[in-house]
């Protein structure tokens, strides 16, 4: 009896620390998953994870990058006191948006959720066994494996995110690769950073524009193109159709209104037909839809796109003003006089933020001009002498816009031009040709201009009489002495307490 005894301890003591051994181990390789994963998923959706188990969250948006590139939460917020994310991932099929919404379901249960119809077309059943031709512009198979993570990622390993991963991919190896991110992740040791560790132990910097990005920076390029009818649509039945049907039942299921939409872009006749048939079908399920393509001058294609089918982020203002017009319709509740929602404050201020970093950032002067046209700007923008823009339509056209008034001289080479956009003291002003301007008050500065054959000097003095922006010796902002080969330079106001932001010089 004693020896039976002393069996039974040592059992227990063994598998006692078995046990303890595969808790350390299990607990290890789920630290070091956390740790090696790459943190775009998670960045990108912590702030849902927060604000969707407090029950702060009124609808959600699916889509891929079009959506993602095309609706702002948090000007929602601001504007409309509606509380929304956007869970669109770059590269999304609607087959991996259903999959998407059904595990965001585990954490909350929205009233309203947006679909973007975009993508429609597609026919492809499992993400890891595409064509050679995708079927999407510049798309590679491990492209779109690598936005397939950053879709998935985020969502913790449960039954669904496993019945996703089954229904997605068709190899076994892929299915390990997004159960277990382990598998795929575990030779990145050399490139973590800090922020990988603070990131794996639930400190790490996260994303604040509630899902979305925004592109601050244009296509000159991209052509506006001919609508075709509204009710022209797809003819044949595909992979998209069929999970749009599965997203549409599924939300009716969990008592949510599915809001079918298709946002504005110039795109060809097959990409039309797919959204038309997006709409179409949510005709026939009696749910609500709107196809913004057929907004009137929504978008223009200079300064609203960033390429042919995706918005800049004055395209995706413009955009996000129109829907959150409708989603108000829809009855959704304004919460911005709600305490518990005073958090979301920040998000805004974020956004904001966001604006005058893409400004400060702009790559070219178009980009520069699109970004001025947000209410955060005022701006004395300069336009050199002999310089190619002052002949480009486009130009003068978005001058244009940010005074209201209009731009139809004819520059001959020694002409100069000087636009101011004061919001606040509503001195809008454009002076073009040989000038001499003394002390022009505006909301941000007091302004002097002399503009003549071979020279241009700018003073922007503030209250105390001293230059407001870097200036030479003699208080010349434009710098002629050194700088009198830069065609454009731009100096940035904030629009709501006058602070100098940035000169551009380009």
């Amino acid at each position: 009896s004693f020896k039976m005894d002393l069996l039974q301890k040592n059992f227990w003591k063994r598998a006692l620390s078995l046990f303890l051994f595969l808790l350390l181990l299990s607990g290890a390789l789920l630290f070091c998953n956390r740790l090696l994963v790459r943190k775009d998923s998670y960045r990108d959706r912590a702030l849902f994870f927060k604000e969707g188990k407090a029950g702060r969250i009124d609808a959600l948006f699916l889509g891929n990058s079009h959506m993602k590139n095309g609706v702002n939460p948090a000007q929602l917020y601001e504007e409309y006191g509606i509380t929304s994310y956007n869970l669109a991932s770059k590269g999304a099929r609607l087959n991996v948006s259903y999959w998407i919404l059904k595990n965001a379901l585990r954490t909350c249960t929205p009233k309203f959720v947006f679909i973007d119809g975009y993508y429609l077309d597609q026919d492809v059943r499992y993400l890891d066994q595409l064509p050679k031709d995708t079927g999407v512009e510049g798309e590679t198979k491990q492209q779109a494996l690598g936005l397939a993570h950053d879709a998935l990622d985020a969502f913790r390993l449960s039954k669904t995110k496993q019945e996703a991963v089954f229904d997605l991919f068709k190899k076994k190896k892929t299915r390990q690769e997004f159960l277990f991110p382990f598998y795929t992740y575990h030779n990145r040791w050399k490139q973590l950073t800090a922020d990988d560790y603070r990131m794996a132990v639930g400190h790490g910097e996260v994303s604040k524009s509630l899902g979305a990005e925004m592109n601050f920076k244009i296509d000159v390029e991209a052509q506006k193109t001919d609508l075709i009818p509204a009710e022209a649509g797809m003819e044949k039945e595909t992979v998209g159709t069929q999970y749009l049907q599965k997203i549409i039942a599924l939300c009716l299921e969990k008592g949510i209104t599915p809001v079918v939409v298709q946002l504005p872009f110039p795109g060809t006749e097959e990409q039309q037909r797919a959204g038309n048939q997006a709409i179409l079908l949510a005709k026939k399920a009696g749910i609500p839809c709107v196809n913004l393509n057929y907004v009137p001058n929504l978008i223009q294609a200079g300064s609203d796109l960033c390429s042919q089918t995706h918005l800049s982020a004055y395209g995706a203002y413009k955009t996000t003003h129109d829907l959150g017009g409708i989603m108000q319709q829809l009855g959704m509740k304004d919460h911005r006089k709600d305490e518990a929602y005073a958090g979301w404050n920040t998000y805004v201020d974020a956004m904001h933020e966001e604006r005058r970093e893409g400004l400060e950032q702009a790559k070219d002067v178009r980009s520069a001009l699109m970004m001025l046209r947000f209410d955060d700007f005022d701006a004395v923008v300069f336009i050199n002498h002999g310089s190619r823009l002052l002949h480009s339509p486009y130009i003068l056209s978005e001058l244009s816009d940010l005074t209201g008034k209009p731009m139809d001289f004819d520059a001959q080479y020694d002409d100069s031009l000087l636009v101011v956009k004061d919001q606040g003291g509503k001195q809008n002003a454009s002076y073009f040709g040989f000038q001499d301007v003394e002390k022009v008050k505006s909301s941000f500065a007091k302004l002097s201009y002399l503009s003549t054959k071979d020279w241009n000097n700018l003073q922007l003095l503030g209250a105390d009489g001293n230059s407001l922006v870097d200036a030479d010796g003699e208080g010349n902002a434009l710098q002629y002495y050194t700088l009198a080969d830069k065609e454009a330079q731009i100096f940035v106001f904030d629009a709501r307490d006058h602070r100098p932001l940035c000169t551009l010089r380009f």
